[in-house]
């Protein structure tokens, strides 16, 4: 059994499907919109299926803004001599010896982060018992400079320690 004929429609019925000309129609066959040709009598007729018409000026369209918003060959270009680029300074990073190793780098942080924790919270401690015995705004805002001041320097404190720890790691 032979598969149905796809219904068409005229040159004129498809140029008010689209909201164009005729005219406007033959432009886009000559780009490659899909049409066919049938003859009665002796004249030839030009008929298109909506549905393949639909489908190439979507393609079309596509194809259009692409063009137009696409990157261009010459930024790709570009972007891929920056990436080359860039792939070029981290090898050369490393062989340098300026890379981090990541579990050395969150052993870091980690090591930081708790030392500096504990450094806070022993200053911290000593001011439980003013904040609790706190009788005025004015003798809370005193104590707040004194927790800043502690704590900036318990900072510090801990700094030098981390410094002196590399110090002594690098000279053996």
């Amino acid at each position: 059994m032979a598969a149905p004929a796809a219904k068409t429609v005229s040159l004129q019925a498809i140029a008010e499907f689209f909201g164009v000309t005729t005219e406007g129609i033959r432009l886009w066959r000559k780009s490659g919109m899909p049409s066919r040709t049938f003859k009665v009598g002796k004249k030839e007729r030009l008929a298109f299926v909506v549905a393949e018409c639909i489908e190439w000026r979507r393609l079309k369209d596509r194809e259009d803004y692409e063009s137009k918003n696409g990157p261009s060959e010459s930024v790709e270009r570009t972007r891929k001599l920056t990436a080359e680029a860039d792939l070029k300074e981290l090898e050369l990073a490393e062989k340098r010896g300026r890379m981090v190793d990541l579990s050395v780098l969150r052993e870091t942080v980690e090591k930081v982060a708790g030392g500096l924790a504990a450094a806070v919270a022993g200053r911290l401690s000593r001011f439980e018992r003013d904040y609790v015995a706190c009788d005025s705004p004015a003798r809370a805002r005193q104590i707040n400079q004194e927790i800043q001041t502690q704590l900036m320097s318990a900072a510090r404190e801990f700094g030098e320690s981390l410094l002196a720890d590399a110090d002594a790691a690098e000279n053996g």
